[in-house]
């Protein structure tokens, strides 16, 4: 009986020592996790016909807030029925856990309109919702606009804003080649 209190005091002792050890360092660098030449697809739920391709040099991404922040910029495409309707491209970009893009300016060509969009004022790319941003300009064959509180889904059919310039011309010589 003496031997079994004597193992017993021995695992306590064990165990106290154990307790008593201070925690073991996180490692360097916060749990992130570094990615390069990183090709993502992205599939909206309120677009549901399109696939969205993006590319950026580096992505740097947190676990423990599930978003990633793209470094060097992103260049993409949204496609429909394997047709590319848009192109996007910013320079810096935040995509959180629901892979909603955040970002201070985006640029938005649309090629078969042959329209160039600046997107500006911490604009979103909601996958519910599609955009937003707090002032735009859009350029392209026969039209110029500029405003302000800027919103439209994701095929960019349904824009609003509420306040602006508009300049519309048709017909003339203005058509250009896109890219």
């Amino acid at each position: 009986m003496l031997r079994y209190l004597g193992l017993l005091a021995m695992f306590f002792l064990l165990g106290y020592l154990f307790a008593s050890l201070p925690p073991p360092e996180p490692a360097k660098g916060g749990g992130e996790a570094q990615l390069y030449d990183v090709e993502f697809h992205l599939f909206p739920s309120a677009d549901p016909e399109a696939e969205w391709t993006l590319f950026a040099p580096e992505v740097d991404y947190d676990p423990k807030t599930k978003s990633a922040r793209v470094i060097g910029g992103v260049r993409g495409s949204r496609r429909v029925k394997n047709e590319v309707d848009l192109k996007l491209q910013a320079d810096e970009v935040v995509i959180d856990a629901a892979d909603n893009l955040r970002m201070p300016e985006a640029k938005i060509t649309l090629p078969k309109e042959c329209w160039q969009m600046t997107l500006a004022g911490g604009v979103q790319i909601d996958q519910r919702q599609g955009y937003r941003a707090r002032t735009f300009r859009l350029e392209g064959p026969g039209v110029r606009v500029e405003g302000k509180g800027f919103s439209a889904d994701f095929g960019l059919k349904n824009a609003r804003w509420q306040s602006g310039r508009e300049e519309w011309q048709s017909g003339g010589d203005d058509a250009k080649k896109c890219d």
